[in-house]
C-alpha cells in the first residue's frame, strides 16, 4: 500500500478509496515550548516599570515557578479526510485507473451530484517516551489544568444554587464527578483537573460572583441595583443615600 502520510501527522495507508483533506491538528503536550515567551517578557517589563512609576506596592499572586513550559515535545497530530467508497478503485496501482476515478469525483462534485462520504479521523498519539522534562503518571494531576466541564458547573452551583463556601463546593463537585462526568471511573483525588485545589475553587467562585456584578466598584454597583428595583417594581420607593 502507498503511504501517503503527510509530514509528521498520521499515517494514512492508500486503500483504492480517494479522499481529500479536510483538515489537521497538532496539539503540544501543556509542559511544550513557549510560544509566547516574547509577549511574557514584555508584559513582565512592564510590571516593573509599573512599579517604578507608583510608590505603592501592588498585591501580587505568588509563583512558584516562572512557567509551566518546560520543551517537551510531545505532540498529539490529528488528521481529517473524506472519502469517496463509491469510486474505489480495485487496482489502485494502476495510475490510468485512480486518475480516471479522480476525474469522475471531481465531475460530479462540480455538477454537486449527492455523493457517498465518510469522514474519517487519523490520530497519532505520542508515546510515553517522548514526554520529556516533567513529572507523569500521577504525579502529573498536580500540574493538570481544571476541567471546563467542572469550571462551568462551579459558575453553575455559584450563581444559581447559592453555593459560596469552598468546602459545600467540594462536595458537589465530588458528586458531579463520580455521577455525571465519570460515571465507574476511579479518579485519582490528586489529579487537578477533576478535583481542584481550594485556591482554585475559591479563584473560580469569584470570578462567578464577578460576573453578576454591574461594577467592581461596590457603590457603583448597588447603584446600578437599585435602578434595576425601580425598572422591576415602580409601584414601590427605594432611596438610596451615597456619599
Amino acid at each position: 500500500m502507498e503511504n501517503t502520510q503527510a509530514n509528521d501527522g498520521p499515517e494514512i495507508c492508500f486503500d483504492g478509496i480517494p479522499y481529500i483533506n479536510v483538515g489537521w491538528m497538532t496539539k503540544e503536550c501543556q509542559n511544550g515550548p513557549d510560544r509566547h515567551k516574547k509577549k511574557k517578557a514584555k508584559y513582565k517589563e512592564e510590571k516593573e516599570n509599573d512599579k517604578e512609576d507608583h510608590g505603592y506596592i501592588k498585591k501580587t499572586r505568588r509563583h512558584i515557578q516562572d512557567t509551566k513550559k518546560l520543551d517537551c515535545p510531545a505532540r498529539i497530530r490529528l488528521r481529517i479526510i473524506v472519502k469517496f467508497p463509491q469510486f474505489k478503485v480495485d487496482n489502485y496501482e494502476d495510475k490510468w485507473g485512480r486518475k480516471q476515478a479522480s476525474i469522475n469525483l471531481k465531475a460530479q462534485i462540480s455538477d454537486d451530484l449527492k455523493i457517498e462520504k465518510q469522514l474519517k479521523f487519523y490520530l497519532l498519539l505520542p508515546d510515553r517516551n517522548e514526554h520529556q522534562n516533567h513529572l507523569l503518571d500521577e504525579l502529573a494531576g498536580f500540574c493538570q489544568p481544571v476541567d471546563s466541564k467542572i469550571i462551568l458547573k462551579i459558575k453553575q452551583l455559584t450563581i444559581e444554587e447559592g453555593v459560596r463556601t469552598v468546602q459545600e463546593m467540594k462536595r458537589h463537585i465530588r458528586m458531579f464527578v463520580s455521577r455525571d462526568l465519570c460515571p465507574g471511573q476511579q479518579i485519582d483525588p490528586c489529579n487537578r483537573r477533576y478535583y481542584p485545589h481550594d485556591r482554585d475553587i475559591k479563584n473560580h467562585i469569584d470570578r462567578a460572583l464577578s460576573c453578576t456584578r454591574y461594577s467592581k466598584d461596590d457603590q457603583e454597583n448597588l447603584e446600578f441595583i437599585v435602578e434595576e428595583w425601580k425598572r422591576k417594581f415602580p409601584d414601590d420607593s427605594f432611596h438610596l443615600r451615597t456619599s
